[in-house]
């Protein structure tokens, strides 16, 4: 008679399977149990070329060496193609989990192509630890969502097959089978957190209460779904609110009314926080962080400027809207720098690379002659310029003002010169004579903001 058990497991991978027919399937493969036994478990059911292997040796353990030697030869038994790869912290203390987590993950996704599947061994009791560490760290309702079944992943799919599957339902399915792993002293360690919480508490909570994981793991689908909706609620709301910020020359994540937030409920209006800040790439905050956001920018009088920033993100007010940007550099200005345009520039402090193209459209076109050795400053105490068609000589500050540019791009972009006299700003003005005409050959100076390229966040359409 068939073990439900292992027909359970089986039918894990093969329901993954169907849902991505022909994929390639990568397998973080550590040696231990439940890696193995997922390898052997994809492996019965898929041709050895659509099989990939992945094994990372930290070298904090001493015998690690050896894991990744018995990954090859199994990986080798069984005709499946390997990767491996050594990725040493810089801080050789054993207890740094995120780090060497954060390093495999990299080293995957550099890996992973169009199409692929990367397939993790985690299972129903590593859902449980992952649920009530996150309670203890007062996650919200993604969080004690636990572990996702699947997502999206650099260029692919990121899955976990097993997560259904109980750790002795794999135990079985290993003996059965006859399989050999490794097994990592590290594990009992208690000084992890994890370790703690497996030995410590959860065994404790499944002697009381049994079926004490199942209810976890229920609870832990419950708050995926509300966050799901949540996340509708999200999208509906941006598309309603979001803007896209017209008055900005560098990089950006649109803009909101902050009048309109104000008709939000608080917990409607942060939830759409949130979601702007993750659509971008940057990690959502807490509510303690979205409080303090939320007092200034309410706070602030009509033109007053509001920041409010995280390690690789913040929220600025400026005219009674709301701006999400990666966090701007606050460092010293650079000296004036000289450039031949022929080759783009980088512009160290202020984040910015320049390049210029010939154009026959645009209203900010120098003229050729004008164009080929010029000068960059950012130091223009009460420069004044006739911009093209002015009447009169302007200060700098006024035009800035007159051209809705926010006060943390003024500071970043650069005065133009040529032989000592101000050209203009790219992407705010020319000055009167230096401009192509219409219709004729120009050239354009382009700005590209290296410090929204640093965070991989990107613009909204």
């Amino acid at each position: 008679m068939a073990n439900p058990r292992q027909d359970s497991l089986e039918a894990a991978v093969g329901r993954l399977l169907q849902r991505h027919v022909g994929a390639r399937v990568l397998v973080a493969f550590s040696g231990g149990v439940d890696s193995t036994v997922l390898l052997h478990a994809l492996s019965q059911q898929l041709p050895p070329h659509r099989l990939l292997a992945l094994h990372v040796d930290h070298s904090i353990q001493a015998g690690s060496g050896g894991w990744a030697i018995h990954c090859v030869k199994v990986c080798g038994q069984w005709g499946i193609q390997i990767r491996k790869t050594v990725l040493i912290p810089a801080a050789r203390d054993h207890l740094g989990e995120a780090a060497c987590r954060d390093a495999r993950y990299a080293w995957f996704a550099s890996l992973i192509r169009p199409g692929d599947v990367l397939v993790t061994g985690h299972h129903r009791d590593d859902q449980v630890e992952t649920v009530l560490y996150r309670l203890l760290r007062g996650s919200g309702v993604h969080g004690l969502g636990g572990i996702q079944p699947e997502r999206s992943f650099g260029s692919g799919i990121l899955a976990r097959p097993l997560l259904a599957c109980s750790r002795s339902d794999i135990a079985a399915y290993a003996a059965k089978q006859g399989l050999s792993w490794v097994t990592d002293p590290s594990n009992e360690d208690r000084r992890y957190d994890r370790n703690f919480l497996r030995h410590e508490i959860i065994a404790p909570l499944a002697a009381r209460w049994p079926a004490s994981d199942r209810s976890i793991d229920r609870a832990a689908r419950h708050l995926r779904h509300a966050h799901a909706l949540l996340e509708e609620i999200a999208r509906q709301d941006y598309d309603e609110f979001w803007e896209p910020a017209t008055n900005c020359c560098l990089g950006h994540h649109g803009c909101m009314e902050v009048v309109r937030l104000e008709k939000l409920s608080t917990s409607r209006r942060f939830n759409l926080l949130r979601y702007w800040m993750s659509r971008n790439g940057y990690q959502p905050s807490g509510a303690k962080r979205l409080d303090e956001l939320w007092r200034q920018a309410n706070l602030a009088r009509v033109d007053g400027n509001v920041r409010v920033a995280w390690p690789d993100a913040e929220f600025r007010r400026f005219r009674g809207y709301l701006y999400l940007l990666p966090r701007q550099s606050m460092g010293p200005l650079p000296d004036s720098i000289s450039w031949t345009t022929h080759i783009p520039i980088q512009c160290p402090g202020v984040g910015l690379r320049l390049h210029a193209r010939v154009s026959h459209e645009g209203s900010l076109r120098l003229k050729p002659e004008w164009s080929t050795r010029l000068e960059l400053s950012w130091r223009r105490r009460r420069a004044r310029l006739k911009p093209t068609g002015g009447q009169h000589r302007r200060r700098l500050r006024n035009i800035f003002q007159e051209s809705r540019i926010p006060p943390w791009e003024r500071r970043r972009l650069p005065m133009i010169y040529r032989d000592g006299v101000a050209i203009g700003i790219p992407g705010v003005v020319l000055a009167e004579g230096f401009s192509a005409a219409v219709g004729h050959e120009g050239v354009e100076i382009c700005l590209e903001d290296l410090m929204l390229c640093r965070d991989g966040g990107r613009s909204d359409p």
